[in-house]
């Protein structure tokens, strides 16, 4: 059969175009590879985590300050008696309070 001649070629000369085109540059990339790889590595992660870090800390501080916002204008209501009043509580601007 025709195909064992490609078969008895490969067993002769195959492990060298094996070493040649997957051995050799696997030991290239293992060589320079890693290093190059890992610098382009550091550098995205440098680039996105410093946008992460910003993105998370704009996250909180608009989050604070949802809070505080809420809560101060919560509590400018409360002061008016308008909170106080329609959830039962006491009255702050009530003229019975001396």
């Amino acid at each position: 059969m025709w195909w064992l001649l490609y078969l008895r070629w490969f067993a002769n000369w195959g492990w060298w175009l094996v070493f040649w085109e997957w051995l050799l540059p696997l030991g290239r990339f293992f060589q320079w590879g890693w290093f190059v790889f890992g610098r382009w590595l550091l550098h995205w992660r440098l680039v996105f985590g410093r946008w992460l870090l910003h993105w998370r800390l704009m996250l909180w501080w608009w989050l604070l300050h949802r809070r505080l916002v809420l809560r101060w204008w919560l509590l400018g209501w409360r002061g008016l008696g308008v909170i106080s009043k329609r959830w039962g509580g006491e009255n702050h601007q009530s003229k019975e309070q001396h």
